[in-house]
């Protein structure tokens, strides 16, 4: 497959995906890792008002159109929407602010 032609050679790339078992999206959530109930867009919730999910993962090699990826947190079948190259000039910021993520109680 042309598209996939030098994707190998980038350690990292984000998977855009439909997410599939999507319940009921509420506007306040108990996000993973925190105990509070949260502003749903100021979290990686996974319900959301619109199905779209982004992975972040190793590509870790090509076998014609197969990518093999490791840390990959989708479900089987999950459709894919695209493939897009990580580019840390692009996609790394470091300064940064996390809002209730540095401050949460760790319990």
């Amino acid at each position: 497959m042309d598209g996939l032609r030098d994707v190998t050679g980038f350690s990292h790339i984000f998977l855009p995906h439909v997410l599939l078992r999507l319940s009921c999206c509420r506007l306040l959530v108990r996000p993973f890792l925190d105990g509070q109930r949260r502003g749903l867009f100021a979290t990686r919730y996974p319900c959301r008002p619109n199905p779209i999910g982004l992975s972040v993962v190793g590509l870790r090699g090509r076998r014609g159109n197969v990518l093999e990826v490791e840390g990959i947190d989708v479900l089987g079948g999950t459709p894919l929407l695209d493939i897009k190259a990580y580019v840390p000039e692009f996609d790394v910021r470091t300064s940064v602010k996390t809002g209730w993520y540095a401050t949460r109680s760790r319990e």
